[in-house]
Protein backbone atom coordinates (compact mmCIF):
# COMPACT_ATOMS: atom_id res chain seq x y z
CA UNK A 1 0.00 0.00 0.00
CA UNK A 2 1.06 3.61 -0.65
CA UNK A 3 1.78 5.93 2.51
CA UNK A 4 0.28 8.46 1.03
CA UNK A 5 -2.12 9.52 -2.09
CA UNK A 6 -3.95 12.34 -3.96
CA UNK A 7 -7.29 12.64 -5.77
CA UNK A 8 -8.57 15.17 -7.65
CA UNK A 9 -12.21 15.88 -8.31
CA UNK A 10 -13.87 18.24 -11.70
CA UNK A 11 -16.52 20.66 -10.57
CA UNK A 12 -19.56 19.98 -13.39
CA UNK A 13 -21.56 22.64 -15.79
CA UNK A 14 -25.28 21.91 -17.57
CA UNK A 15 -24.92 23.21 -20.84
CA UNK A 16 -28.51 21.69 -21.25
CA UNK A 17 -30.78 19.42 -19.24
CA UNK A 18 -30.76 19.97 -15.99
CA UNK A 19 -34.21 19.54 -14.88
CA UNK A 20 -35.19 17.06 -17.59
CA UNK A 21 -32.26 14.45 -16.15
CA UNK A 22 -34.37 14.16 -12.80
CA UNK A 23 -35.97 11.92 -14.26
CA UNK A 24 -34.71 8.36 -15.64
CA UNK A 25 -36.07 9.14 -19.22
CA UNK A 26 -34.27 12.70 -19.18
CA UNK A 27 -31.26 13.56 -20.73
CA UNK A 28 -28.55 16.21 -19.78
CA UNK A 29 -25.58 17.41 -21.23
CA UNK A 30 -22.48 18.08 -19.02
CA UNK A 31 -18.99 19.31 -19.37
CA UNK A 32 -16.19 19.74 -16.18
CA UNK A 33 -14.21 22.23 -15.33
CA UNK A 34 -10.83 22.93 -13.71
CA UNK A 35 -12.18 24.09 -10.69
CA UNK A 36 -12.37 21.31 -7.92
CA UNK A 37 -11.63 19.49 -5.27
CA UNK A 38 -8.70 17.91 -4.50
CA UNK A 39 -8.23 15.22 -1.37
CA UNK A 40 -4.76 14.32 0.10
CA UNK A 41 -5.01 11.18 2.10
CA UNK A 42 -2.13 9.45 4.18
CA UNK A 43 -1.57 6.83 6.51
CA UNK A 44 -1.67 7.85 10.41
CA UNK A 45 -1.60 6.63 13.88
CA UNK A 46 -5.11 8.13 14.28
CA UNK A 47 -7.84 9.11 11.79
CA UNK A 48 -7.88 12.89 11.43
CA UNK A 49 -9.44 15.08 8.50
CA UNK A 50 -8.10 19.25 7.98
CA UNK A 51 -10.49 21.21 5.50
CA UNK A 52 -8.56 24.01 4.29
CA UNK A 53 -11.92 25.64 3.03
CA UNK A 54 -14.03 24.60 6.38
CA UNK A 55 -11.50 24.78 9.36
CA UNK A 56 -14.39 24.57 12.04
CA UNK A 57 -14.71 20.65 10.28
CA UNK A 58 -11.03 20.01 11.24
CA UNK A 59 -11.46 16.87 13.88
CA UNK A 60 -9.77 13.75 14.71
CA UNK A 61 -12.36 10.78 15.41
CA UNK A 62 -12.45 7.27 16.11
CA UNK A 63 -15.77 6.38 14.13
CA UNK A 64 -17.19 7.54 10.90
CA UNK A 65 -20.41 8.52 12.91
CA UNK A 66 -17.89 11.20 14.45
CA UNK A 67 -17.07 13.11 11.08
CA UNK A 68 -19.41 16.35 11.08
CA UNK A 69 -19.38 16.61 7.56
CA UNK A 70 -22.25 14.13 6.30
CA UNK A 71 -20.97 14.03 2.90
CA UNK A 72 -17.46 13.22 3.96
CA UNK A 73 -18.99 10.95 6.67
CA UNK A 74 -21.16 9.10 3.77
CA UNK A 75 -17.81 9.43 1.78
CA UNK A 76 -15.79 7.94 4.22
CA UNK A 77 -18.05 5.23 5.23
CA UNK A 78 -19.07 3.86 2.30
CA UNK A 79 -15.17 3.46 0.93
CA UNK A 80 -15.11 1.52 4.19
CA UNK A 81 -17.88 -0.77 3.15
CA UNK A 82 -15.92 -1.84 -0.09
CA UNK A 83 -12.63 -1.87 1.30
CA UNK A 84 -13.68 -4.56 3.71
CA UNK A 85 -15.58 -6.53 0.88
CA UNK A 86 -12.51 -6.84 -0.94
CA UNK A 87 -10.86 -7.85 2.37
CA UNK A 88 -8.88 -4.38 2.95
CA UNK A 89 -8.40 -3.90 6.72
CA UNK A 90 -9.27 -0.49 7.78
CA UNK A 91 -6.74 1.36 9.22
CA UNK A 92 -6.01 4.70 10.85
CA UNK A 93 -5.62 7.71 8.05
CA UNK A 94 -5.59 11.58 7.47
CA UNK A 95 -7.33 13.60 5.04
CA UNK A 96 -6.62 16.97 3.55
CA UNK A 97 -9.78 18.24 1.96
CA UNK A 98 -8.77 21.84 -0.46
CA UNK A 99 -10.97 23.51 -2.65
CA UNK A 100 -10.71 25.98 -5.36
CA UNK A 101 -14.66 25.49 -6.62
CA UNK A 102 -16.37 28.66 -4.40
CA UNK A 103 -15.88 32.39 -3.80
CA UNK A 104 -14.97 32.75 -0.32
CA UNK A 105 -18.12 32.42 1.45
CA UNK A 106 -20.38 32.11 -2.44
CA UNK A 107 -20.28 28.96 -4.17
CA UNK A 108 -20.35 29.31 -8.01
CA UNK A 109 -23.52 25.72 -8.22
CA UNK A 110 -19.93 23.62 -10.01
CA UNK A 111 -21.17 20.26 -7.99
CA UNK A 112 -18.75 21.23 -4.89
CA UNK A 113 -21.27 18.76 -2.65
CA UNK A 114 -20.27 15.82 -5.36
CA UNK A 115 -16.99 16.98 -5.85
CA UNK A 116 -16.06 15.91 -2.51
CA UNK A 117 -17.44 12.75 -2.17
CA UNK A 118 -15.63 11.41 -5.26
CA UNK A 119 -12.29 13.16 -4.36
CA UNK A 120 -12.48 11.54 -0.81
CA UNK A 121 -13.60 7.69 -1.68
CA UNK A 122 -11.05 8.21 -4.78
CA UNK A 123 -8.43 9.48 -2.21
CA UNK A 124 -8.86 6.80 0.35
CA UNK A 125 -9.19 3.79 -2.35
CA UNK A 126 -5.74 4.65 -4.02
CA UNK A 127 -4.40 5.02 -0.25
CA UNK A 128 -5.67 1.60 0.20
CA UNK A 129 -3.72 0.74 -3.45
CA UNK A 130 -7.16 -0.55 -4.93
CA UNK A 131 -8.08 -0.47 -8.24
CA UNK A 132 -10.91 1.09 -9.43
CA UNK A 133 -12.80 2.55 -12.82
CA UNK A 134 -14.43 5.51 -13.70
CA UNK A 135 -18.11 3.78 -13.27
CA UNK A 136 -17.28 1.91 -9.98
CA UNK A 137 -16.22 5.46 -8.46
CA UNK A 138 -19.24 7.00 -9.82
CA UNK A 139 -21.78 3.92 -8.18
CA UNK A 140 -20.06 4.11 -4.71
CA UNK A 141 -20.65 8.04 -4.91
CA UNK A 142 -24.21 7.25 -5.80
CA UNK A 143 -24.28 4.74 -2.79
CA UNK A 144 -22.60 8.05 -0.56
CA UNK A 145 -24.78 10.51 -1.30
CA UNK A 146 -28.37 8.75 -2.34
CA UNK A 147 -29.48 8.74 1.18
CA UNK A 148 -29.00 12.58 1.27
CA UNK A 149 -29.98 13.57 -1.82
CA UNK A 150 -32.89 10.96 -3.37
CA UNK A 151 -34.28 13.58 -5.33
CA UNK A 152 -30.96 14.25 -7.16
CA UNK A 153 -30.04 13.41 -10.84
CA UNK A 154 -26.44 12.51 -9.51
CA UNK A 155 -25.03 14.13 -12.68
CA UNK A 156 -22.14 15.95 -11.09
CA UNK A 157 -21.17 12.67 -9.20
CA UNK A 158 -20.70 11.29 -12.92
CA UNK A 159 -18.43 14.47 -14.34
CA UNK A 160 -15.95 14.33 -10.91
CA UNK A 161 -16.11 10.86 -11.52
CA UNK A 162 -14.92 10.64 -15.56
CA UNK A 163 -14.05 13.61 -15.97
CA UNK A 164 -14.92 14.26 -19.47
CA UNK A 165 -17.90 15.72 -21.59
CA UNK A 166 -21.04 13.53 -20.92
CA UNK A 167 -24.44 12.74 -21.77
CA UNK A 168 -26.00 11.77 -19.20
CA UNK A 169 -29.61 9.84 -18.19
CA UNK A 170 -30.23 8.54 -14.21
CA UNK A 171 -30.96 5.43 -13.92
CA UNK A 172 -34.74 4.52 -12.77
CA UNK A 173 -36.41 4.17 -9.54
CA UNK A 174 -35.81 0.47 -9.51
CA UNK A 175 -32.02 1.41 -8.66
CA UNK A 176 -33.16 3.91 -6.14
CA UNK A 177 -34.63 0.77 -4.38
CA UNK A 178 -31.71 -1.58 -4.83
CA UNK A 179 -29.44 1.57 -3.28
CA UNK A 180 -31.39 1.28 0.01
CA UNK A 181 -29.15 -1.99 0.67
CA UNK A 182 -26.18 -1.97 2.76
CA UNK A 183 -24.64 -4.88 0.21
CA UNK A 184 -21.83 -2.32 -2.08
CA UNK A 185 -20.08 -5.51 -3.73
CA UNK A 186 -23.91 -5.95 -5.58
CA UNK A 187 -24.21 -2.39 -6.34
CA UNK A 188 -21.06 -2.42 -7.99
CA UNK A 189 -21.80 -5.75 -10.14
CA UNK A 190 -25.78 -4.93 -11.06
CA UNK A 191 -26.23 -3.23 -14.28
CA UNK A 192 -27.87 0.11 -13.52
CA UNK A 193 -30.78 -0.01 -15.73
CA UNK A 194 -31.74 3.35 -17.63
CA UNK A 195 -28.62 5.01 -16.54
CA UNK A 196 -26.28 6.72 -19.84
CA UNK A 197 -22.58 7.94 -19.07
CA UNK A 198 -21.71 8.37 -22.28
CA UNK A 199 -18.93 10.41 -23.55
CA UNK A 200 -18.75 12.97 -26.23
CA UNK A 201 -17.33 15.67 -27.38
CA UNK A 202 -17.81 19.29 -26.68
CA UNK A 203 -16.40 22.14 -28.37
CA UNK A 204 -15.95 25.04 -25.90
CA UNK A 205 -13.87 27.36 -27.25
CA UNK A 206 -16.01 30.27 -27.64
CA UNK A 207 -17.77 29.80 -24.23
CA UNK A 208 -17.29 32.30 -21.51
CA UNK A 209 -18.67 31.04 -17.60
CA UNK A 210 -19.60 34.09 -15.83
CA UNK A 211 -20.59 33.61 -12.17
CA UNK A 212 -23.79 36.27 -11.51
CA UNK A 213 -22.96 37.31 -7.88
CA UNK A 214 -25.96 35.32 -6.25
CA UNK A 215 -25.05 31.90 -5.03
CA UNK A 216 -28.27 29.40 -5.74
CA UNK A 217 -30.07 27.19 -3.27
CA UNK A 218 -30.94 24.47 -5.22
CA UNK A 219 -32.68 22.20 -3.18
CA UNK A 220 -36.06 24.68 -2.72
CA UNK A 221 -36.16 25.22 -6.50
CA UNK A 222 -36.21 21.47 -7.65
CA UNK A 223 -38.67 20.69 -4.97
CA UNK A 224 -41.57 23.07 -6.51
CA UNK A 225 -40.02 22.72 -10.23
CA UNK A 226 -40.45 18.89 -10.03
CA UNK A 227 -43.70 18.57 -10.28
CA UNK A 228 -44.02 20.23 -13.47
CA UNK A 229 -41.38 17.92 -15.56
CA UNK A 230 -44.58 16.56 -17.34
CA UNK A 231 -43.83 13.80 -19.86
CA UNK A 232 -44.02 16.11 -22.58
CA UNK A 233 -41.81 18.84 -21.17
CA UNK A 234 -39.16 16.39 -20.60
CA UNK A 235 -39.24 15.12 -24.39
CA UNK A 236 -38.90 18.63 -25.51
CA UNK A 237 -35.70 18.97 -24.21
CA UNK A 238 -35.00 15.71 -25.03
CA UNK A 239 -35.74 16.85 -29.18
CA UNK A 240 -33.62 20.24 -28.35
CA UNK A 241 -30.46 18.02 -26.97
CA UNK A 242 -30.17 16.08 -29.62
CA UNK A 243 -30.49 18.79 -31.99
CA UNK A 244 -28.03 20.80 -30.73
CA UNK A 245 -25.51 17.53 -30.30
CA UNK A 246 -25.90 16.69 -34.25
CA UNK A 247 -25.23 20.51 -34.75
CA UNK A 248 -23.37 21.60 -31.86
CA UNK A 249 -23.50 25.59 -33.50
CA UNK A 250 -26.99 25.62 -32.73
CA UNK A 251 -27.89 28.70 -30.09
CA UNK A 252 -27.79 27.77 -26.41
CA UNK A 253 -30.80 30.22 -26.83
CA UNK A 254 -33.35 27.03 -27.77
CA UNK A 255 -32.41 25.86 -24.28
CA UNK A 256 -33.02 29.32 -22.22
CA UNK A 257 -36.82 29.83 -23.83
CA UNK A 258 -37.49 25.75 -22.78
CA UNK A 259 -36.15 26.59 -19.30
CA UNK A 260 -38.03 29.99 -19.18
CA UNK A 261 -41.59 28.11 -19.92
CA UNK A 262 -41.17 25.57 -17.06
CA UNK A 263 -40.22 28.33 -15.47
CA UNK A 264 -43.18 30.24 -15.79
CA UNK A 265 -45.31 26.88 -15.57
CA UNK A 266 -44.01 26.46 -12.17
CA UNK A 267 -43.84 29.92 -10.93
CA UNK A 268 -40.43 29.91 -9.62
CA UNK A 269 -37.64 32.67 -9.74
CA UNK A 270 -35.16 30.93 -11.83
CA UNK A 271 -34.12 33.65 -14.02
CA UNK A 272 -32.94 36.33 -11.45
CA UNK A 273 -32.19 39.63 -12.29
CA UNK A 274 -28.55 39.48 -12.76
CA UNK A 275 -28.86 36.46 -14.78
CA UNK A 276 -31.68 38.54 -17.17
CA UNK A 277 -29.05 41.30 -17.49
CA UNK A 278 -26.45 38.82 -18.69
CA UNK A 279 -28.69 37.55 -20.81
CA UNK A 280 -29.78 41.19 -22.04
CA UNK A 281 -25.91 41.89 -22.74
CA UNK A 282 -25.65 38.54 -24.67
CA UNK A 283 -28.58 39.24 -26.53
CA UNK A 284 -27.63 42.54 -27.88
CA UNK A 285 -24.08 41.46 -29.10
CA UNK A 286 -25.87 39.06 -31.01
CA UNK A 287 -24.35 36.11 -28.72
CA UNK A 288 -26.46 32.98 -27.23
CA UNK A 289 -26.47 32.11 -23.27
CA UNK A 290 -28.00 29.99 -21.07
CA UNK A 291 -27.64 29.57 -17.07
CA UNK A 292 -26.05 26.27 -15.75
CA UNK A 293 -27.95 24.16 -13.59
CA UNK A 294 -30.77 25.17 -11.17
CA UNK A 295 -30.84 29.09 -12.13
CA UNK A 296 -31.99 31.43 -9.25
CA UNK A 297 -28.03 32.51 -9.30
CA UNK A 298 -24.84 30.87 -9.72
CA UNK A 299 -23.59 30.81 -13.43
CA UNK A 300 -24.06 31.95 -17.19
CA UNK A 301 -22.33 30.30 -20.07
CA UNK A 302 -22.04 32.81 -23.05
CA UNK A 303 -21.12 31.78 -26.67
CA UNK A 304 -18.71 34.76 -27.79
CA UNK A 305 -16.27 34.45 -30.93
CA UNK A 306 -12.65 33.92 -29.55
CA UNK A 307 -11.72 37.07 -31.33
CA UNK A 308 -14.08 38.84 -28.99
CA UNK A 309 -13.68 37.81 -25.59
CA UNK A 310 -11.08 39.96 -24.39
CA UNK A 311 -12.53 43.17 -25.76
CA UNK A 312 -16.04 42.20 -24.44
CA UNK A 313 -15.28 40.40 -20.82
CA UNK A 314 -13.11 43.76 -20.49
CA UNK A 315 -16.70 45.87 -19.69
CA UNK A 316 -17.71 42.92 -17.68
CA UNK A 317 -18.65 44.97 -13.64
CA UNK A 318 -18.98 43.51 -10.14
CA UNK A 319 -20.61 41.66 -9.13
CA UNK A 320 -20.48 39.24 -12.08
CA UNK A 321 -17.38 37.65 -12.25
CA UNK A 322 -15.59 36.08 -15.05
CA UNK A 323 -14.19 32.67 -14.36
CA UNK A 324 -11.29 32.22 -16.43
CA UNK A 325 -10.00 28.86 -18.28
CA UNK A 326 -12.66 26.62 -16.01
CA UNK A 327 -13.78 24.39 -18.78
CA UNK A 328 -11.88 21.26 -19.41
CA UNK A 329 -12.22 19.40 -22.24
Amino acid sequence: MKSSARYFAPGKLFIAGEYAVLKPEGKAILVPVKKGIRVQAAFRKRFRIRNAQRPKENQSFSSTSEIINPRIRLAVEVSRLYLESKGHPWQPFSLIIQSNISSQDMKYGLGSSGAVIVATIGAILSLFSLEFDALTLFKLAVKANHDVMVDSSFADLAISSFKVPLLYSRFNEKVDMMLNTNHIPTLIQNHWKGLVIQPIPIPTKDFVVIFSGVSSDSPPLITQVKPHLSEAWVQASNTLIDAWLSDPTRSLTHFSMHLRDLAQRAKVAMFTPEIEQLLTWAKANSWDGKFSGAGGGDCVIIRIPKARQKEALATILPPYQVLKAIISV
